[in-house]
């Protein structure tokens, strides 16, 4: 059954926050989960921007996820079994697709910035800038 707007603005959410007072071991554990997920995060980010590179599709989530298997499976990545597989496809998932979005934002503005600064020329006559706006 669908909720009604109504209902879905009735909803409460709420959020816990806690400190963890975590000893030697338990740090140790977390810092190689980190360092794993930042391992992931770049190996996911680095296939995406030579796709982007050389004209190729993006792959996908679920591409990468698949990929993220073979590559645990590798003999120098195998330390990477050693992290809970949901930790790193939720790294795959959504770190790395909101990063790419984000990239793409950018990247547009910067082209669309290139496009209108094409349509300018600017000539320098005793240290004052002269712009001139050519239209068609």
């Amino acid at each position: 059954m669908k909720k009604s707007k109504q209902e879905k603005k009735n909803i409460l959410t709420i959020t816990y926050q806690a400190k963890i007072k975590a000893n030697q071991e338990t740090k140790k554990q977390l810092q190689f989960i980190s360092k794993g997920c930042n391992f992931v995060y770049n190996w996911a980010l680095t296939k995406r921007i030579k796709c982007d590179k050389q004209g190729l599709k993006q792959p996908s989530k679920y591409q990468q996820a698949k990929d993220l298997t073979d590559l645990k499976k590798q003999p120098n990545c195998n330390w990477l079994n050693k992290i809970p597989a949901w930790t790193l496809r939720e790294v795959v998932a959504n770190r790395v697709l909101n990063s790419w979005k984000k990239y793409e934002e950018k990247k547009q503005v910067i082209q669309e910035k290139k496009l209108k600064m094409a349509d300018m020329t600017v000539f320098r006559s005793n240290n004052q800038a002269i712009k001139l706006k050519i239209t068609s």
